[in-house]
Parts: C-alpha cells; structure tokens; sequence
C-alpha cells in the first residue's frame, strides 16, 4: 500500500513539474508574436507564463525568466541572421563585434520577463 502512495507522489510531482515547460513555452510564444513591441513583449510574455504557472511570484519570476531565456535566444538569434543576410558580409562584421548587444539585448528581455513573471504570479497566487 505504501508503494502506491510513493508512486502516486512522484507522478504528481512529475505532472507538476511538467507545468512548468508549457508555461515558459506558452510565455515564450506570446513574447515572441509580441516582439514588434519592445516593452510590453516580454512583459506580457513573462506575465502569462508566471499566470499560467500559478506557483505564486518566486515560481512566476523562474518562469518569465525560463521565458524570456528562450525568447532572449531565439529573437537574437533572428536579429544576427536577419542583420547578416539584409547586410551581407558587413553584417556578419557588425554582428560579430556587437555581440554585446545580443548580450544586452537578452538582458533587457530577461528581466523584462522576470518581472512579468512575477506580477502573473502575484496575481494568480499559489494554486
């Protein structure tokens, strides 16, 4: 009877724990169609991941910032490449030697996300 019981436990704190990647990605997706907007993109994508994940605010700021991690990543990535193939070789130069701006760039949208993680997991609270 006691093994059940431990495995019922681990498989719900697996389903728990698995909570957490669909909201970071789910957040990661609002970022990412919101990001013709600077401010509030990875402020409403942190936001509805820390909602979404409703573990209260130290869960909702490690899910904006998983968030906006992968959004910081992915938006860089696409600047470099987009930056690259409009300007050719001096592109390639410019992205090379401004790689401290993808670093700020990422910055800026992590802790953008952070704090909407935070704000989404004050508002939805523990659950």
């Amino acid at each position: 009877m006691d093994i059940f019981f431990a495995l019922r436990n681990d498989v719900s704190n697996m389903v728990e724990k698995m909570e957490f990647w669909p909201s970071a990605l789910i957040g990661f997706v609002v970022m990412l169609i919101l990001s013709v907007l600077p401010l509030p993109g990875p402020l409403i994508g942190g936001f509805i991941a820390g909602f979404l994940f409703k573990d209260g605010v130290i869960g909702g700021i490690k899910v904006g910032l998983a968030a906006g991690i992968f959004g910081a990543i992915v938006l860089s990535i696409l600047l470099f490449f987009g930056l690259t193939m409009f300007l050719g070789i001096i592109g390639l130069v410019a992205g090379l030697l401004g790689g401290f701006v993808l670093i700020v760039f990422a910055l800026y949208n992590g802790l953008f996300a952070l704090v909407g993680g935070a704000l989404g997991g004050l508002l939805a609270g523990k659950g």
